[in-house]
């Protein structure tokens, strides 16, 4: 119980100030690139987010789930396959539709965006797309891990560097500036996770069987996780594309402010 209580203050803690900084991130944004910006910065946002469901997102929960089994019963070597497996399978993935998304470029936007996307927005945010996968993975293993020092440490370093190019580089170079950030954040965070992960935590790669029982375990987990995601991030895909095509890209700048105070509050 006191370990929980622990836990949960520590956590609580964070979430409350990286809310703050979110917050003045925000008013930030609205005041050099405006709704128009945020609209298209929406866009591209939830379209990406739900490509990821077909990335390695969807391992994330069950990833945690196992992890934090066999680190319980102290089988370090099935936690490191564990890691080995899910990290692996998410890059895999994520080049793949990382290539497809890049070569079908005027497709998915002619079908799934609109003209108001540029095609330089929808190759930063490509670029950043396999770290949009492998993202909360990371989180994942960091989880089921017990890590909770590292969850929260990672987290800080991660919003204040994102915090700092998003002024730099928006500063200078106004919307195409915010989507450099926004790469550059990107692996950022994943370089952080890594680090915890392989540092902090003494935990290494190892080779793996694909036709091992735990990992078809977790596959059908993260299966049933991947509906779900499906239903969550395709509805707020669906919720933007609903507000421009009705009414316009600046309102959908206004409805992604509007979400994100509700999201932290």
């Amino acid at each position: 119980m006191k370990s929980l209580i622990k836990t949960t203050a520590a956590i609580s803690s964070t979430e409350a100030m990286l809310m703050f900084i979110a917050l003045f991130r925000n008013k930030y944004l609205a005041m050099t690139i405006g709704p128009q910006g945020l609209g298209v910065y929406s866009l591209l946002n939830s379209f990406f987010l739900m490509a990821t469901i077909f990335g390695g997102t969807w391992m994330a929960t069950g990833t945690t789930k196992y992890l934090a089994e066999y680190f319980a019963k102290g089988d370090k070597a099935s936690v490191e396959k564990i890691l080995s497996f899910a990290i692996t399978v998410t890059i895999g993935i994520g080049m793949f539709l990382t290539i497809f998304l890049t070569i079908g470029h005027n497709w998915f936007i002619k079908h799934f965006l609109s003209g108001e996307v540029s095609l330089t927005y929808f190759f930063l945010f490509a670029s950043a797309f396999l770290a949009l996968n492998l993202r909360p993975v990371l989180l994942a293993i960091l989880q089921g891990l017990k890590m909770v020092k590292e969850v929260v440490g990672t987290r800080w370093l991660i919003a204040i560097v994102d915090l700092v190019l998003v002024l730099v580089f928006v500063h200078f170079y106004y919307l195409t500036g915010f989507f450099l950030s926004l790469v550059l954040s990107a692996y950022w965070a994943i370089c952080v996770l890594l680090w915890a992960i392989t540092k902090k935590g003494n935990i290494h790669f190892q080779k793996f069987s694909p036709k091992d029982l735990l990992f078809k375990k977790i596959l059908f987990f993260g299966g049933i996780n991947f509906f779900l995601a499906l239903m969550n991030l395709g509805s707020e895909y669906l919720q933007r594309i609903i507000v421009f095509n009705h009414l316009s890209v600046q309102s959908v700048g206004v409805m992604q402010a509007g979400v994100a105070i509700m999201t932290y509050l």
